[in-house]
């Protein structure tokens, strides 16, 4: 029997391998800018909320983010999905467990994606950054997926690879799981990502469909 009833799971940078093309396109117009910030700088404090960048100097903080927005939608379709990520998805659909997306991104950006790739039907449950007030780490994404999916909030568990995506679980008591591929590594700092304690961190989506459903309890990182 599956270990969870309901799977909540990010998408980009955790299904979708997209965080690079985000990372060029805020260093390109911070540098147009005059700006040279960091790559873990733009990752861990820019990306989440773009009109952040205020603070790190720029002073045209709409016209900033409005950029940002059309280059990544413009290109959005190259990046393609992470190794594993679509058969996990067809497993989770295939064993019958509810599932949703929850992002924060925008919705024309996801459809355009599912849409190029051919998958839409593997996606029935979205929840953007439209349909929500409140982007992760709030709760009301997952609360919202799980009034979709019908389910009875008993053995959840959210799957990202970055801070929200775990405090976001958290906030609603469930488990949650850390998506942290090798190369991850020149995004984020691990050690600053597990001292939020995920239930699991894996590096792969087999170790993933291994504890979804076959119920054991597996950790990349040990």
């Amino acid at each position: 029997m599956p270990r969870y009833s309901e799977v909540f799971i990010d998408f980009d940078g955790c299904l979708y391998q997209s965080i690079q093309l985000w990372v060029d396109t805020c260093y390109r117009f911070l540098r147009n800018r005059g700006l040279e910030i960091d790559t873990h700088t733009i990752v861990r404090e820019i990306m989440p909320h773009l009109d952040s960048a205020e603070h790190h100097g720029v002073v045209d903080v709409n016209q900033f983010v409005d950029e940002v927005l059309v280059h990544v939608g413009s290109l959005i379709i190259h990046s393609g999905f992470n190794a594993g990520a679509l058969p996990f998805i067809q497993a989770l659909a295939e064993n019958g467990i509810p599932y949703a997306v929850v992002t924060s991104s925008f919705r024309n950006n996801i459809d355009l994606i599912v849409s190029h790739y051919g998958v839409a039907d593997l996606f029935p449950i979205i929840i953007a950054r439209d349909d929500v007030t409140h982007k992760k780490p709030h709760p009301e994404g997952l609360l919202l997926a799980r009034q979709k999916i019908k389910s009875s909030g008993a053995h959840g568990i959210m799957i990202g690879d970055n801070a929200v995506d775990i405090v976001a679980g958290k906030n609603i008591g469930i488990d949650t799981a850390l998506y942290f591929p090798e190369f991850h590594g020149q995004y984020y700092f691990l050690e600053v990502l597990s001292a939020l304690n995920p239930t699991h961190v894996v590096n792969n989506f087999n170790d993933l469909i291994s504890i979804i459903l076959d119920g054991e309890v597996i950790s990349s990182s040990s």
